[in-house]
């Protein structure tokens, strides 16, 4: 017995088909969806929150591993991250006073917040980044670029300088007085 072509198959059995597998793929992405719920409830996981610098010159906050949109803008990034938690605030406020209930991803909802190389120096703006370029063994006017946001950076340069703040990090944690 050979296999049917879908020309031999009749439009109603394809159109069942074609129902019944939309319906699959929503219960995919719906356990889908629990799944990543109930592994960061079990493993305390914080939900991202990316900060970048935009085009414009102003910071804006986002989560991208959710559903729900979360924003936060400003002229600098503690106005961003100011205005994101605000947006936190308000979206949870809005469902409790409307009774509606409060989605599986925003239950005891905390962030875990991701620079780009411009908003790190805005935030932290007390490092020398003439110093801190130099500490690293990068041109300072290249990293200036990158503070400034107006100079592509590759990945790998990007977690060059990630990996030099996280042991000046360290160095400073290490301290005692």
């Amino acid at each position: 017995m050979s296999p049917a072509r879908l020309g031999d198959v009749p439009q109603k059995v394809i159109l069942r088909f074609w129902e019944f597998a939309k319906i699959l793929l929503k219960e995919f992405v719906y356990i889908a969806k629990m799944l990543y719920i109930v592994q960061r409830k079990l493993s305390n996981m914080k939900t991202t929150a990316l900060i970048e610098k935009g085009a414009d010159g102003t910071f804006g906050v986002y989560t991208p591993d959710i559903d729900t949109t979360i924003i936060g803008e400003g002229a600098t990034v503690a106005e961003a991250k100011t205005d994101f938690e605000n947006s936190v605030k308000e979206m949870l406020d809005s469902y409790t006073e409307s009774g509606e209930d409060l989605p599986e991803e925003l239950k005891d909802i905390e962030f875990e917040y991701k620079y780009d190389v411009a908003s790190v120096f805005n935030y932290f703006d007390f490092i020398n980044v003439t110093k801190f370029a130099k500490r690293m063994g990068i041109n300072a006017g290249l990293l200036r670029q990158y503070k400034a946001g107006n100079t592509y950076i590759s990945e790998a340069q990007a977690n060059r300088i990630g990996s030099a703040l996280r042991k000046v990090g360290e160095e400073l944690s290490a301290i005692s007085l």
